[in-house]
């Protein structure tokens, strides 16, 4: 039994030299897909692969099970999963760990500017979160898209004894 793959691609609203240049590309996209065929590899086992990957919500989850309730206070706990509910779950939940890059982090951050002191603990959260996501064998070392990224400046409370 054989295994046939077919690329289909259509767009009709472009000029002819587009159309070229396109299916070109369209064409030599799809020798190096037979190719890798036909050297053994199945383009069905990396889709599925990406599929059964684990999400931020995956992490999130596994990061309160096994750091946060571990190591933090109950009212520490609490403070965590409201951030994660309500900030970073809309946010980022469906995005696959390996592909989330230190731009989403950013525009993350950057969404929740005017609120500059929970901004910055979600986005140490998500620091910790992505560290331990490297010591699971979830991304590959160094690659934690938090780094270099700004905390944005926080104003010292007065606390008045009484």
């Amino acid at each position: 039994m054989s295994k046939h793959y077919s690329q289909r691609f259509i767009n009709q609203a472009v000029s002819n030299s587009q159309r070229a240049t396109q299916f070109r590309q369209a064409r030599d996209k799809a020798i190096a897909i037979m190719a890798s065929v036909n050297d053994g590899n199945d383009p069905q086992v990396e889709k599925s692969q990406k599929r059964k990957e684990q999400t931020v919500a995956d992490l999130a989850q596994r990061y309160m099970e096994e750091h946060v309730h571990v190591h933090c206070k109950p009212s520490t706990a609490k403070g965590y999963q409201y951030n994660l509910d309500k900030r970073i779950f809309p946010q980022l939940g469906d995005l696959r760990v390996s592909e989330v890059t230190r731009k989403d982090i950013a525009n993350f951050h950057h969404t929740f500017r005017y609120v500059p002191y929970e901004a910055n603990r979600c986005l140490e959260m998500l620091s910790k979160m992505f560290n331990l996501a490297e010591m699971w064998g979830l991304r590959p070392d160094g690659t934690n898209p938090r780094r270099h990224i700004k905390k944005y400046p926080e104003k010292k409370r007065e606390r008045y004894l009484s």
